[in-house]
């Protein structure tokens, strides 16, 4: 009597094994898609040789993925915590669209003392007359102690100052004799996981820091499915 040949299945369930990760290699590229074609993103953009004008704003709104824009300002500015000074930058964005995490109040009085909302690697750049940067410790005490926070505008000078303007003059940080500063307070009421790096204020303050408003240069783009439309 003939034994029966043995048959392997092998080949069989390597095709079913190969059609089944196909399968899941598919679905997970189509919830990737999706998971991408609703994700917001939001950044800052430079509008080049652009003008922001009702005509650029029509054509914007019709592009895809687009969800708001709005103007940007950004005022030079030089700050000092105790004996500490750096150059840095007020960023002036709507807080209504502004996107970040971290600590910061849902609710803030607005007066003329400009309001901070501050990237947690923004004021590493504090440095004391001999270059040394402040320490991490430092970075915590400050912190604690916003109140302490003083600006003055890059461009402003003792001549540039209405006599009625509430201001301490110093001498120029780093030993620098021949500059006067005019410093006036300010309060950190945001500490910001992201954005990281900038030091921002809401945009109803600018005209408070600059007399009228500059040219829009920068806008605050968010659009979704979409990293940029410009």
């Amino acid at each position: 009597m003939s034994k029966k040949p043995k048959r392997h299945f092998f080949p069989f369930w390597i095709l079913l094994l190969g059609m089944a990760v196909s399968v899941l290699y598919l679905g997970g590229q189509l919830i990737y898609g999706e998971i991408q074609s609703r994700k917001v993103h939001q950044e800052i953009v430079e509008l080049g040789e652009l003008s922001y004008d009702e005509a650029f704003l029509e054509e914007i709104s019709k592009a895809e993925g687009f969800l708001s824009v709005s103007p940007v300002y950004e005022i030079p500015v030089k700050l000092r915590w105790k004996d500490y000074t750096m150059d840095a930058t007020f960023t002036a964005v709507d807080m209504k669209e502004f996107q970040m995490t971290g600590n910061a109040p849902e609710e803030i009085s607005l007066g003329n003392t400009p309001v901070l909302f501050i990237g947690k690697d923004a004021l590493n750049g504090l440095a004391d007359s001999y270059g040394h940067t402040i320490s991490q410790n430092g970075l915590k005490k400050l912190k604690a102690s916003s109140e302490e926070l003083e600006y003055c505008l890059q461009e402003e000078s003792a001549a540039g100052v209405g006599a009625g303007a509430q201001a301490s003059t110093a001498q120029g940080s780093r030993g620098n004799d021949s500059e006067i500063w005019l410093w006036r307070p300010c309060i950190a009421v945001g500490d910001l996981i992201s954005p990281s790096d900038g030091i921002y204020i809401p945009i109803t303050q600018t005209s408070a820091l600059t007399e009228g408003l500059p040219p829009v240069k920068k806008v605050l783009l968010t659009t979704q499915g979409v990293r940029s439309i410009l």
